[in-house]
C-alpha cells in the first residue's frame, strides 16, 4: 500500500511540473496560449444575445476589431481568453448584465520560416498556428528533406544572429528545454557537403 501511495504521489508531482516545462518551451517558440495577430479572423458569441453572436471579424493591421456597442477593441498580442475578459467587462459596464462571451479563432494569419540550401524544396514553409511547434529537423522535413549532397551542418538564423548546428546532434535532442523551435522569420540553411 505504501508503494502505491508513493507511486501516486510521484505521478501527481510530475503532472504538477508539466506547466513549468510548457512555460520553458514558450520561450523557445512553443505556444501554449496563442496570441492574436493582425489578419487573424475571430468568431465572437455572447450567449443569449443573437445580435452580438456569430460575429466574424478580422483583426486590422493596427491590431483592432470593430464590435457592436464597443466600437474598436485592441486585441493583438492577447489570447482569446483575454479578449473574452475585455469584451465581457466592457459589455457588463454599460450594456448587458453578466454577459457570457466566447472568442474563438476562426482563421490564423499564416506564419512562415525559410529553409534554404541543400534541401529538396527550398523556400518558405508554413508554421503551425497553435499548440504544436516545429523543430529545425521538422522544418527540414517540411522542405522535402535533405537533398543529395547535403552536408551534416545547418546554419540557423534568428533575429540576425546565425549559429551552426550538426544535424545529427539536432536529431538526438530530447530535452524540451534545449530543443530549438522554429519561429516566424527564422532561416534554416542546410550546408552542402564539402566533398
Amino acid at each position: 500500500m505504501k508503494k502505491f501511495l508513493a507511486l501516486a504521489f510521484l505521478c501527481a508531482l510530475s503532472l504538477a511540473q508539466a506547466p513549468t516545462l510548457q512555460a520553458q518551451n514558450q520561450g523557445q517558440g512553443q505556444t501554449t496560449d496563442y496570441k492574436i495577430r493582425a489578419q487573424d479572423e475571430l468568431r465572437i458569441d455572447v450567449f443569449g444575445e443573437p445580435e452580438l453572436s456569430n460575429r466574424e471579424v478580422r483583426v486590422s493591421a493596427k491590431g483592432e476589431i470593430s464590435y457592436p456597442l464597443l466600437n474598436l477593441v485592441h486585441v493583438a498580442g492577447k489570447t482569446p481568453n483575454e479578449v473574452e475578459q475585455i469584451i465581457t467587462a466592457a459589455l457588463d459596464k454599460d450594456f448587458i448584465i453578466n454577459p457570457q462571451v466566447t472568442v474563438a479563432i476562426k482563421k490564423y494569419q499564416t506564419r512562415t520560416a525559410n529553409v534554404t540550401g541543400s534541401v529538396n524544396k527550398q523556400g518558405q514553409i508554413e508554421l503551425p498556428a497553435e499548440g504544436r511547434s516545429l523543430t529545425i529537423i521538422d522544418a527540414i522535413s517540411a522542405a522535402g528533406g535533405l537533398a543529395k549532397g547535403a552536408g551534416g551542418t545547418v546554419e540557423f538564423t534568428r533575429n540576425g544572429q546565425t549559429r551552426s548546428y550538426k544535424i545529427d546532434d539536432l536529431k538526438k535532442q530530447t530535452d524540451p528545454r534545449t530543443i530549438i523551435y522554429v519561429q516566424e522569420g527564422d532561416i534554416i540553411n542546410v550546408r552542402e557537403s564539402i566533398l
